[in-house]
């Protein structure tokens, strides 16, 4: 089936995909491509927009599909490029691969783009191999690709070409006032604006190709900007040396100190890297947004007392990380002014919904900007008070009139059926102009004519509120995402924080006798181990470890041969 990101079945459109509204996790792994359709506006939304086109003088030809609520194919996913939280069934990562080798008989070169979806993270490589693959067979798809692993091989028209790729990345992050462009001496000069882990591996045309290949299969599920806009990328080397962090016997010592705040502060704490991600993508729900917000307050006062108390440790390694970690709490508070912060009583906003008529669902809520934060949400609540003080004095004058007890009933659901008039049932006295709508057997209720024009008005008031309330969701998130520089920053040294915590709770594990390694200068090589003892086996097998002494190097023998 062929279709257009608008749902429309189209011949001349270059997308193919298996399109379905399910969210079955078994689609995904039998290989399948699935489209989210999504409604993009509502009932009431569509006669507005049909309305405004007459007004235009835009006739449609298909006058009864004009009337149809509008649903458009907003992505296609597949198994490896999954983003929302509800299809991600677990906390593994699932990668989408993209593997580049160069035509040639001499030897074996390749370039690899790895992108985790989940956390809008890249990883840039490229290296050359034996005539085994001893690289790729090992170091790529043994370490990242699971066993069952699904293959789509790109025909030569698909993706971008090396030149084309470069071009690809100029136009995606190009920035007004960046002065960094492409001399004519040398045409692969990527400007600044570009990430700097691309401009690194700019001169490799491998690795520039399988990027190329990235952008183009993400470009077809339309699902591109959102990951790439993030400029989360890195180059992948595993040989890398001089950035490690070198753990000594204090260091570790510390770490063992921090163990019990360490693990109240890691309490509860969100996927925070994948929810920052969905913010960026303006994909997250107000729940799990507000629950970020909380998490990072929480996180940077708690780092920031695990610095205060590492500052007076002898080993500065700790202290160091601690305090690289920048102070959230500013950002924080200029986020929360924006909005008013929503009741954790259902039964409260049950009564808000009830009370203002607003369709909006309970699970999700939603965020309300404070007076003066957005102009056009205070604008449509005065209309919204104004009609709806108008409708309460018209109640009371035709009570007057009538001379018997009226008032308003409102349809629970949303706008749908909104200020009809209620009396007792067997009322006499009904005006001749007013149409009965339905009744129990103590009430019956009325429409009013005089008062349609009004609720009509009341009625697309609030679907401009919906609409304004959408808009300051998407400015709240850009609000955020302003910031992700720090939001990561902060994850990135807890993260650490937290693997530096679990090696020395693995070495407090491993028991007695034990002992921290002495490294020493010498002309040679060498490693000397008296009772070593295999750590996993140690602790794990029920009959007793026999110990083995190991010397290699120096004035032994630099071989031993295991049978």
């Amino acid at each position: 089936m062929r279709f257009d990101l608008a749902g429309n079945f189209l011949e001349k459109v270059n997308v193919e995909a298996s399109v379905t509204v399910l969210k079955d996790t078994h689609s995904y792994a039998a290989g399948y491509k699935v489209g989210r359709v999504d409604q993009a506006e509502t009932a009431l939304g569509a006669e507005m927009r049909v309305a405004a086109d007459k007004s235009q003088g835009k006739v449609s030809k298909d006058r009864n599909k004009e009337k149809i609520v509008r649903r458009e194919l907003n992505k296609v996913y597949t198994n490896g490029t999954l983003v929302d939280a509800e299809l991600l069934t677990d906390e593994q990562a699932g990668h989408c691969v993209s593997v580049y080798e160069e035509e040639s008989q001499e030897n074996n070169k390749f370039g690899v783009c790895v992108l985790d979806c989940s956390t809008s993270q890249f990883d840039l490589s490229t290296f050359e191999d034996d005539g085994n693959l001893s690289v790729v067979t090992t170091r790529l798809l043994k370490a990242i690709l699971p066993a069952a692993c699904l293959w789509t091989g790109m025909r030569t028209a698909e993706g971008f070409s090396y030149d084309e790729t470069l071009q690809q990345l100029r136009l995606m992050y190009f920035e007004e006032g960046d002065a960094t462009m492409a001399d004519d001496d040398d045409a692969n000069v990527l400007p600044s604006c570009v990430p700097e882990p691309i401009r690194a591996m700019a001169a490799s045309q491998n690795a520039i190709k399988a990027l190329g290949s990235m952008i183009w299969y993400l470009r077809q599920l339309n699902i591109d900007k959102d990951i790439l806009s993030m400029k989360n990328f890195n180059v992948y080397d595993p040989m890398k040396k001089g950035q490690g962090l070198t753990l000594d016997g204090q260091t570790l010592a510390h770490i063992e100190t921090f163990e019990a705040e360490f693990t109240e502060l890691a309490k509860g704490m969100p996927d925070l890297e994948r929810i920052v991600s969905r913010i960026h993508a303006k994909n997250c729900k107000i729940k799990d947004f507000l629950r970020v917000l909380a998490a990072f307050k929480k996180l940077s006062m708690g780092l920031s007392r695990l610095a205060d108390a590492s500052e007076s440790f002898d080993s500065k390694t700790i202290f160091g990380l601690l305090r690289s970690a920048p102070d959230l709490l500013p950002h924080i508070k200029n986020i929360e002014n924006l909005y008013v912060k929503p009741s954790s009583d259902k039964g409260a906003l049950l009564f808000i919904r009830q009370l203002l008529q607003i369709d909006f669902d309970l699970s999700d809520d939603e965020l309300v900007p404070r007076e003066g934060k957005d102009d056009a949400y205070d604008e449509v609540m005065s209309e919204i008070a104004g009609l709806e003080e108008e409708l309460d004095n018209d109640l009371k004058k035709m009570e007057k009139k009538l001379g018997f007890p009226l008032s308003y009933w409102h349809s629970a659901q949303g706008n749908k059926e909104i200020y009809l008039v209620e009396t007792s049932a067997g009322q006499k006295g009904i005006p001749d102009d007013w149409t009965k709508n339905s009744a129990t057997k103590a009430k019956s209720r009325w429409v009013i004519r005089s008062l349609q024009t009004k609720i009509r008005q009341l009625k697309e008031a609030r679907e401009h509120r919906n609409t304004a309330i959408k808009a300051f969701k998407s400015r709240l998130f850009a609000e955020f995402d302003a910031d992700r520089s720090l939001w990561l920053r902060t994850i990135r040294a807890f993260a650490e924080l937290d693997c530096l915590l679990s090696l020395a709770k693995a070495s407090i594990a491993i028991g007695e006798p034990v002992c921290r390694p002495e490294f020493v200068e010498d002309d040679t090589a060498l490693v000397d181990f008296e009772e070593l003892r295999h750590p996993t086996l140690s602790l794990t097998s029920s009959k007793s470890f026999i110990p083995n002494n190991i010397k290699l190097g120096g004035d032994t023998a630099k071989i031993v041969l295991l049978t």
